[in-house]
């Protein structure tokens, strides 16, 4: 897990501080885009397999936090809107889907394809905006 924390940590902090940025300036690529998020979990798990879900999680949850860290140091009087809820849903999106990351490095190809249909379906249900009551 030493490994994953060297590797997941910088990029979920660099993340969660681009993604502020991409919402705050006119950027080219949508980083801050749910699928962006649902991504990073998926890759924490397809890079580092062993640690799976906890990859997804490590990498979410420094993203959350240095999200929010930005916003409080470089925006004063923004209010942070719902941290806690983006935290505890990215501790569950982040096991899922680095799980699924995981299993879709290891599994044979049958099982690959499962393993990477549910985070493609949950970027899909985003998309048509069938997870909004999920999100605050």
């Amino acid at each position: 897990m030493a490994r994953a924390v060297r590797v997941l940590l910088p990029v979920g902090l660099l993340l969660g501080v681009l993604s502020r940025l991409d919402e705050t300036t006119a950027t080219a690529v949508p980083l801050s885009d749910n699928a962006t998020w649902v991504g990073a979990a998926v890759l924490a798990g397809l890079l580092l397999p062993a640690a799976g879900a906890r990859a997804g999680v490590l990498v979410l949850t420094a993203a959350n936090g240095a999200y929010y860290a930005w916003i409080a140091a470089t925006e004063p009087g923004t209010p942070l809107g719902a941290p806690l809820h983006w935290l505890l849903l990215g501790v569950l999106t982040g096991a899922v889907f680095g799980s699924a990351g995981a299993v879709a490095r290891r599994a044979a190809p049958p099982a690959r394809a499962l393993a990477l249909a549910a985070p493609l379906l949950a970027v899909a249900l985003d998309r048509a905006g069938l997870l909004a009551a999920l999100l605050p």
